[in-house]
């Protein structure tokens, strides 16, 4: 089976937050700090996915991937990861999910299609969840048309490629922290 490693999204601009999200104290751990944790546990070798002037503040806590797109989002740094580590499969977890628990990942995990190009969660109302998700090798070559298209949604993508879809437990899984006020409800 091809080798599995966790990337943990942290490249975003964070412009709504203020501040940037991976270092955000969330349920009274560093959120970054609490993902390599979860990773670790999971037996994946995280990394971290970020912008070049992140690199000094992140390369402390694992291996960094510097994304060579620049402000098209998740999809410059699941590209950046292959270009890495063609051969690997990518778990994508967004650094501001703190809602993520380590039988979310040992499921998606044991429910993992290698052979199809990715392996997803479904929300409760049936979209598929990005940013929570395995990128086989195979589906590279659709995340480069992609990109050459401007088409920079991995929804959409999902939505046009052979993706494993599996059910969620709970859509609370997906909350995502993009603002102070959000950040108040889990501090």
């Amino acid at each position: 089976m091809t080798k599995l490693k966790g990337l943990i999204l942290a490249g975003g601009l964070s412009s709504r937050m203020g501040q940037d999200k991976a270092f955000l104290k969330i349920k009274d751990s560093i959120q970054l700090e609490y993902l390599i944790k979860l990773y670790e546990t999971c037996n994946l070798i995280p990394a971290i996915s970020c912008r070049e002037e992140q690199l000094e503040s992140m390369k402390q806590y694992a291996g960094c991937i510097t994304d060579r797109y620049n402000q098209i989002g998740p999809l410059g740094g699941v590209l950046s990861a292959f270009e890495k580590e063609p051969e690997t499969a990518w778990l994508l977890t967004a650094c501001d999910m703190p809602n993520i628990k380590k039988e979310d990942i040992d499921r998606l995990i044991e429910e993992r299609d290698p052979l199809a190009k990715l392996s997803c969660y479904m929300t409760t109302d049936g979209f598929p969840e990005p940013l929570f998700s395995i990128w086989e090798p195979g589906s590279y070559e659709d995340l480069i048309e992609a990109y050459k298209n401007n088409n920079y949604s991995l929804v959409r993508l999902i939505n046009k490629i052979e993706a494993k879809k599996i059910p969620a437990r709970s859509d609370e899984i997906f909350v995502n922290i993009n603002t102070p006020e959000e950040l108040n409800k889990y501090s």
